[in-house]
């Protein structure tokens, strides 16, 4: 899961920028307040993404890595 994509933030977004980007889709999908079938799905997703980008604001994805094979 690509935890920025979730946000909606590019990589690299500030400790603020991702809390902002959490309390506003938060309260789009939760549960309570949105009765679509995949709200809650979506409310989890949300809350995993800004469960470990909160403490590891400098994450990349993995589509931003490259390398090369030596072999």
């Amino acid at each position: 899961m690509d935890y920025w994509k979730v946000l909606g933030l590019n990589e690299g977004a500030s400790v603020e920028e991702i809390k902002k980007a959490y309390r506003t889709l938060a309260k789009k999908y939760h549960p309570d307040h949105n009765s679509s079938p995949d709200a809650e799905k979506k409310f989890r997703e949300v809350q995993e993404a800004y469960e470990y980008l909160k403490d590891n604001p400098d994450y990349k994805s993995s589509g931003s890595y490259s390398y090369s094979s030596s072999y």
